[in-house]
């Protein structure tokens, strides 16, 4: 397998941005994951939880987050009660083209790099953040309505949330010193979830999983367990759930039946996936389907 970060699929490959709308309930969350887009995530409704490597962080109705690369992450409902949150994902190039460039080189690479900022919180405790959430929900309404142009408009936007996020890059100085996924162990796992997010839709074992990062199986659930608190298959069935989600979400009312879509995203049978998608999202595909 190449040794590459995972790279979120953009409906149009030649425009990597994309919004994204999640339930989230106790049995449903965003596995622990990383990328090289970069992340905006705002929570719509409820309470969410959002661990890292070394941070908890709780965030209620009306809050954001803000990612940088290669942050290894998990989103979750705080409570017993469902939680919705709004996701934007974009490629670090759509901003200013190469990185390489006099843009790029000025104002894009050293924030990327930076040990000091690898997240920020959104509130609306300071003008600068209230801006900052603001410019983040209009991205989410542009992307939703898709009117003529509107991607002009959310690169606009998407460069002002940048030009403000940029004082605030010499944040969470503590963790300067500290280098990101520090064990090898994390490392392992970061590079199979990588193997599973690409692979997904195929017909995958255990001992598939375990043989991407030279593990035998007993040892490479027992670092699942460790690192991530869930076993492979739970990692590959969340992560086909989800993937779910968003082809319902890109299909923007065109019509897929649900064999198809279970078939595209690793389930053999139509019955088994209505099954498990009810079980983690509260709702069959269908119903899922008829809310967007």
């Amino acid at each position: 397998m190449k040794n590459e970060k995972f790279t979120n699929y953009y409906p149009e490959p030649e425009y990597p941005v994309e919004t994204f709308c999640m339930q989230l309930s106790k049995k449903f969350m965003v596995s622990g994951h990383w990328h090289e887009d970069l992340e905006i995530v705002l929570v719509d409704s409820g309470v969410v939880s959002i661990k890292m490597e070394d941070d908890c962080l709780v965030l209620r109705a009306g809050e954001g987050i803000f990612f940088n690369q290669n942050q290894l992450h998990f989103i979750s409902s705080a409570s017993k009660e469902a939680a919705a949150i709004y996701t934007i994902n974009f490629h670090p190039s759509f901003l200013f083209g190469l990185e390489s460039s006099y843009l790029g080189n000025k104002y894009l690479t050293p924030l990327l790099v930076s040990p000091h900022c690898r997240y920020l919180l959104l509130n609306d405790q300071t003008d600068e953040n209230k801006e900052l959430l603001n410019l983040a929900q209009k991205i989410i309404t542009l992307d939703q309505e898709k009117a003529y142009a509107y991607e002009l408009e959310v690169l606009s936007l998407l460069l002002s949330f940048w030009k403000k996020l940029l004082p605030n890059a010499a944040v969470h100085e503590s963790n300067a010193d500290r280098p990101r996924f520090t064990s090898s162990v994390n490392k392992r796992i970061l590079e199979a979830t990588r193997f599973i997010e690409e692979h997904y839709a195929e017909q995958l074992s255990l001992e598939d999983i375990a043989d991407s990062i030279h593990l035998s199986k007993s040892e490479c659930c027992r670092c699942f367990k460790r690192t991530l608190g869930t076993t492979p298959f739970e990692y590959l069935t969340n992560y086909r759930i989800y993937a779910a989600m968003r082809k319902m979400q890109q299909m923007d009312g065109k019509d897929e039946n649900i064999s198809d879509l279970a078939a595209s995203v690793g389930f053999n049978s139509p019955s088994y996936f209505n099954k498990v998608f009810k079980k983690y999202a509260n709702c069959t595909p269908m119903e899922y389907k008829r809310s967007l």
